[in-house]
């Protein structure tokens, strides 16, 4: 696409050296600017870094043109798209996004709830043993102390008087052993 180009020049008339223009009264100079059309691609106006340097000195002068950037580059920053401004944050976020947000939420939600039941399920059957531990240990108890009166010194001295045997104090003859 052609660029377009600015240069401002003033037009004087060619005049003999030594000589003043000759003004009339009440007269100004007139300025004209003239409009160039570069045809050439923008990846060939592109010049080295030492022609860029003295161009920007010869278009600060005024002694070079102006170029001005074409449609195309200028066109670059929304590539012919009217961009409008969002109303709401949701509005940046792609329809992908949103979707994936979901279901990590969705996943989320049922993980914990899985959780939640798994956990109510182990205390239950931790409660359940502890109260199967406590019946355990009165049995146990219950048992022992019932085994403690069967092989009790008092059960076996009435048994052994229903046998006929004779309690004694007196002890036999000590023994001595050498050694």
């Amino acid at each position: 696409m052609p660029v377009s180009t600015t240069r401002n020049t003033r037009r004087t008339t060619r005049r003999p050296k030594g000589r003043k223009p000759r003004r009339k009264a009440g007269t100004r100079r007139t300025q004209t600017a003239h409009v160039v059309i570069d045809d050439t691609p923008v990846r060939k106006r592109r010049r080295s870094a030492t022609r860029s340097v003295a161009r920007a000195r010869a278009v600060a002068s005024g002694a070079e043109y102006v170029v001005l950037p074409s449609w195309k580059e200028l066109d670059r920053a929304t590539n012919g798209r009217v961009v409008e401004q969002s109303s709401h944050p949701f509005d940046s976020i792609s329809t992908a996004r949103i979707a994936l947000l979901i279901l990590v939420a969705a996943l989320a939600v049922t993980a914990y709830v899985g959780h939640v039941h798994a956990t109510q399920a182990v205390a239950e059957s931790v409660q359940t043993l502890r109260s199967e531990q406590a019946a355990l240990r009165l049995e146990y108890n219950r048992v022992k102390g019932e085994y403690d009166r069967l092989t009790g010194p008092a059960r076996i001295r009435s048994q052994a008087r229903d046998l006929g045997f004779v309690e004694a104090t007196r002890f036999g003859p000590t023994v001595v052993v050498d050694s």
